[in-house]
């Protein structure tokens, strides 16, 4: 009798695979990692992890994706939020939460360095920068129309400008070993609020 398909199962292996290269890409980098090193991180045989994926490129296009279910989250809170600089604070305060473990930056630089050598994981991750910031745009744009916030910047550049922050304050904990980033959260929000602060 055939083996019946099990979705529950095929995704619990699926996330296994995927945490597991995380952890392997954060340890030795995207290139230093052979689909052997995804197997035993992920305790699996070489067939059972191709039977979900058939490569590296695969995986790390699923990463990418399993990034964009988290920015749709965001996505939403923008796309519906009457208190934009309410909301900013707390999307940003749970960002910070994240930045916390340097692995998160780590797998972020990685993606990046790959996306400038592979067309393919490019448009994938500018796929999901462009939905985030279109979204980030347009609630800008509507907050600045009912007064919420300044006028007197377009809501493009106010858009790129927090975007800029929200990435360098992912890449500083490579950097920096004595970074706490939710320490940082009532001066994200002073920046925050001068930035977008109506002017007269």
């Amino acid at each position: 009798m055939a083996r019946k398909f099990d979705p529950g199962l095929s995704e619990t292996r699926r996330k296994q695979i995927l945490e597991a290269t995380v952890r392997c890409v954060v340890r030795k980098g995207f290139h230093q990692t052979t689909m052997q090193d995804v197997c035993t991180e992920a305790d699996m045989s070489p067939g059972g992890v191709y039977r979900y994926f058939e490569g590296k490129e695969a995986i790390i296009l699923a990463i990418a994706e399993e990034e964009r279910r988290d920015s749709r989250e965001i996505i939403d809170e923008l796309d519906r939020t009457k208190d934009l600089i309410g909301s900013l604070r707390v999307i940003l305060f749970e960002i910070l939460k994240f930045f916390a473990d340097e692995s998160y930056g780590r797998l972020a630089v990685e993606l990046l360095a790959e996306a400038a050598r592979n067309k393919t994981v490019w448009s994938a991750l500018a796929r999901n920068e462009r939905e985030l910031k279109d979204a980030l745009t347009a609630a800008l744009a509507r907050a600045q129309k009912s007064g919420q916030i300044t006028s007197k910047l377009s809501a493009g550049a106010l858009g790129q400008v927090i975007l800029a922050m929200i990435d360098g304050l992912c890449a500083r904990a490579i950097l920096d070993p004595d970074y706490k980033p939710v320490e940082l959260a009532a001066t994200v929000d002073a920046f925050v609020i001068g930035l977008l602060q109506p002017r007269d």
